[in-house]
């Protein structure tokens, strides 16, 4: 008995649950649809086993309700090493203008985003690659918030691996204070190399890189499983 209450409050158990109530309730697209039907993978699944789309949006805010997504960059994990020919970047096309405080934030101008793409096209190219995968991104709430938004859903029931979220984790556990968690920052923590920051491909690939590298510091003398890894992100 005790072992059934505590085996329907593990996280891929209640993510497994939110997949099977969307697709119950919900009217959706072809593709979401598809990604959701997908075997999700079990808590002890080795890591190193699972592919892991990394994934990092520029945006002009942070309300998917009134700011709009710019660019996605993606890029594939598997077997611990980041698939560099799987990279993918999109400008999305939108017929609001940047503003040009958002062009000097984001380093992305008018005439890149003319020729982007719409924004239906980008996520369902985002949807097509997270088949079958985990998500990863740094600080993935806003990821989150605007794909949902995107696709007109409350949230996006995939499993997210959130680099900011594992560090703060780590952190807890040893009653370190620390005051930034920005990608750069904890990149230089790592020792890993400066990046391009502010665009979405560069941020994509940092965080994958971020990512490896956390995994192999947290877990020095083992082989981390898909559980450990989604526990520490939430």
């Amino acid at each position: 008995m005790i072992g059934s209450l505590l085996c329907y409050h593990q996280p891929l158990t209640r993510l497994a649950r939110r997949r099977a109530k969307l697709l119950r309730t919900r009217q959706l697209p072809t593709l979401l649809q598809e990604v959701l039907e997908a075997p999700l993978p079990t808590d002890d699944s080795p890591l190193k086993t699972q592919k892991i789309l990394s994934i990092d949006l520029e945006t002009t805010g942070l309300d998917p309700a009134k700011d709009r997504i710019l660019s996605i960059g993606m890029v594939t994990i598997a077997e611990n090493k980041i698939l560099l020919k799987s990279a993918q970047h999109y400008y999305v096309n939108d017929v609001e203008p940047v503003k040009a405080e958002t062009a000097v934030i984001n380093h992305i101008t008018p005439e890149q985003l003319s020729g982007g793409i719409s924004l239906s096209h980008a996520v369902a190219f985002f949807l097509h690659e997270a088949k079958d995968k985990c998500i990863l991104a740094h600080g993935g709430a806003i990821e989150q918030a605007f794909l949902s938004n995107a696709l007109n859903i409350k949230e996006l029931p995939l499993i997210w691996f959130d680099t900011l979220n594992i560090e703060k984790s780590v952190l807890s556990h040893k009653n370190i204070n620390r005051n930034d968690f920005s990608l750069s920052a904890l990149r230089n923590h790592y020792q890993l190399p400066d990046y391009d920051a502010h665009n979405a491909l560069s941020d994509a690939i940092a965080t994958a890189e971020l990512f490896l590298a956390q995994s192999k510091v947290i877990y020095p003398s083992q082989h981390p499983v898909i559980k450990q890894l989604y526990k520490r992100s939430l």
